[in-house]
């Protein structure tokens, strides 16, 4: 079974006076059903560490939770930003499959230099997607259908290193890929369906490569 290292979000509890760093069960759960298991990302990992464990997994996942820091700039956005780039490079340098969800799509956006602003209508409900354009570096996917939404920022335009696979019917881009690298963004949370979509499925498996 191939192994995905994923990040977790950070949350500040001023009631216990501590600082915890997390990862929904749900996520253990979608990506088994995909035939992968977890590894998880700690943003106290040593760069050391961090080298080897992204170097031995099978691909890497920049999880939801928490905003990028140009749409709330707090220190848990910040740390989490500074933290998520040196994942980000080292996926790059070691070659491996990157994929951001929600928070992890919209750091990826802001780091090719889209503009994030907030989105009316994207949190916690449920939209169409309408495609714009096959993968470059997977098989064909169905954009077309109904995700959930839980994200309060996205952007209508993108870089050109980055090319629209799918955007909400109100321009809101949804589904993204690097044109030259394995870099992947998606904005809904594939680990939050209550039976888990047979389309998140494939999307994960075609990326990471599917165990036989």
């Amino acid at each position: 079974m191939k192994t995905i290292a994923i990040t977790q979000r950070l949350e500040e509890r001023p009631d216990y006076q501590e600082t915890w760093e997390c990862l929904a069960l749900e996520w253990h759960r979608f990506l088994n059903s995909c035939g992968f298991q977890v590894q998880l990302i700690s943003i106290q990992h040593s760069e050391e560490h961090l080298n080897q464990l992204i170097q031995k997994s099978d691909g890497v996942i920049l999880s939801g939770g928490n905003a990028p820091a140009v749409c709330e700039d707090i220190k848990v956005n910040q740390d989490r930003d500074n933290h998520e780039r040196r994942v980000l490079n080292l996926a790059l340098q070691h070659n491996k499959n990157l994929m951001g969800v929600c928070r992890g799509a919209q750091f990826l956006l802001a780091e090719h230099g889209s503009k994030l602003a907030n989105c009316p209508n994207h949190v916690r409900v449920r939209h169409l997607l309408k495609m714009q354009n096959q993968s470059q570096h997977i098989g064909t996917q169905n954009w077309d259908r109904e995700v959930n939404s839980f994200h309060a920022f996205g952007c209508k335009e993108s870089s050109k290193e980055l090319c629209v696979l799918a955007q909400a019917t109100d321009g809101v881009i949804e589904a993204f890929e690097h044109r030259k690298q394995r870099i992947m963004g998606i904005l809904w949370h594939p680990e939050r369906e209550e039976i888990f979509s047979a389309d998140d499925q494939k999307l994960f498996k075609d990326f990471f490569g599917a165990t036989s």
